[in-house]
């Protein structure tokens, strides 16, 4: 890790804290954590005026984005290793949903595949179908169970269109007609950090 600064800018009469972590980029990046923490990486090189600069040039979105999610329910932080128990909980209410989705993919030749659990940072879940897998977040477990619905199936769908084609996206809609409205929903609890 960089070295890390603390910094704010005023924009229209609201203050703007955020953390500038120099690090080896080409760019100017910014991102808003789920938080509340806004986070800019720059180069060593670019001054802290520059920066200021950007992130004032950023000030609507920012704001915008703070506001949304301070109206957002947070997904309460789930450790990387779970117990015995949070484990047992998850296996069976993943495994629960996807006993029930798999027979909407019966028909397309899609078998029941080997179901795995583990905390990730940056997605819901993931499919190996080569190896008959997929994969979920153990943080789903806090979410409603139609955004874990959502997530099962839309994995479930990479069985038959390992991609995010408009085949893909066809087929999910045949399997889950709402599923735009899980998506939302789930995202809507917050992105992972």
């Amino acid at each position: 890790m960089g070295k890390e600064q603390c910094r704010q800018v005023e924009f229209e009469g609201a203050l703007i804290e955020y953390r500038l972590i120099r690090k080896p980029v080409k760019n100017i990046n910014l991102r808003i954590k789920q938080v509340q923490d806004v986070v800019v990486s720059a180069n060593e090189r670019v001054s802290a005026v520059r920066v200021d600069a950007f992130v004032l040039s950023k000030g609507p979105w920012i704001l915008k984005i703070l506001a949304r999610l301070q109206c957002q329910p947070v997904l309460s932080p789930m450790p990387a290793k779970m117990t015995k128990d949070e484990k047992r909980a998850c296996s069976q209410s993943f495994q629960a949903v996807l006993d029930r989705m798999i027979p909407h993919f019966e028909p397309f030749g899609v078998a029941m595949p080997a179901l795995k659990i583990r905390c990730m940072k940056s997605r819901w879940g993931s499919c190996a179908y080569k190896q008959g897998a997929i994969t979920l977040n153990s943080r789903l477990l806090q979410a409603p169970e139609a955004c874990l619905e959502y997530v099962v199936a839309h994995e479930l769908a990479h069985f038959i269109h390992p991609d995010h084609s408009s085949h893909f996206y066809s087929l999910l809609s045949h399997v889950m007609p709402d599923y735009k409205a899980r998506k939302k929903l789930l995202e809507s609890q917050g992105r992972m950090l």
